[in-house]
């Protein structure tokens, strides 16, 4: 076990997290829950199993340090956005929708 080793650990964390949270967010796949909880497992166990592999084998160092601060920040506003933002789609989302016919473009309704 080497300091780059647990750094890669702890940076796999700045690349995953973010990358799956704003694919389910945008594409809203089927099993949407349960890849945020394997998200969320996977970021709670590289957090624990790091930090305790940095200090039993001494290899803490001041880049694992803000690698791990700057992960903990990331992943704690992924958890937050998605608390905000619940299941509002994405603005993008919604103007693409627009113009396909879904729905009728005359106030007026459909004529006789």
């Amino acid at each position: 076990m080497t300091w780059l080793t647990l750094n890669l650990i702890t940076a796999s964390r700045l690349l995953v997290c973010p990358a799956v949270w704003l694919w389910c967010w945008w594409k809203r796949p089927k099993w949407m829950v349960l890849w945020m909880l394997l998200v969320a497992a996977w970021f709670l166990l590289t957090d624990h199993f790091d930090g305790h592999w940095a200090r039993r084998y001494g290899l803490v160092s001041e880049v694992g340090y803000w690698i791990d601060h700057v992960g903990d920040f990331v992943f704690y506003g992924a958890v937050v956005l998605t608390l905000v933002m619940g299941s509002r789609e994405p603005p993008l989302a919604r103007r693409r929708d627009r113009g396909r016919g879904d729905a009728p473009t005359d106030p007026s309704g459909p004529t006789p």
